[in-house]
């Protein structure tokens, strides 16, 4: 496993059928953990959207990579699981929906 610049974790790439580059990253969202599963098109393609395109053993490809992901989120020692985080995170949380509900009224 690699990290990006930002200090996320980068569960690796692949390329799919037709040539797009899958990859799989952990997301920055604030709250639970989360992963970003991107497809970056060959540009010989010409895709504005890519859709990934598995074969079987691309498909054991991305579980596997997925199957990280969650070991890695579910770890003890995950920043996103430490309870001072949890605590503060949720107190926040609570705090800007009280604030929406008002809005809303």
């Amino acid at each position: 496993m690699e990290y990006t610049e930002r200090g996320f974790a980068d569960f690796g790439d692949f390329k799919d059928t037709k040539g797009s580059t899958i990859t799989v990253r952990e997301s920055s969202a604030v709250g639970e953990p989360c992963v970003w599963i991107f497809a970056e098109a060959d540009p010989r393609m010409n895709w504005d959207n890519p859709s990934p395109h598995l074969n079987v053993g691309q498909a054991k490809k991305l579980i596997r990579r997925l199957a990280e992901f969650v070991d890695f989120a579910e770890r003890p020692d995950n920043w996103r699981n430490d309870p001072e985080y949890k605590e503060k995170f949720w107190d926040i949380k609570t705090v800007l929906e009280k604030i929406i509900e008002e809005e809303e009224e």
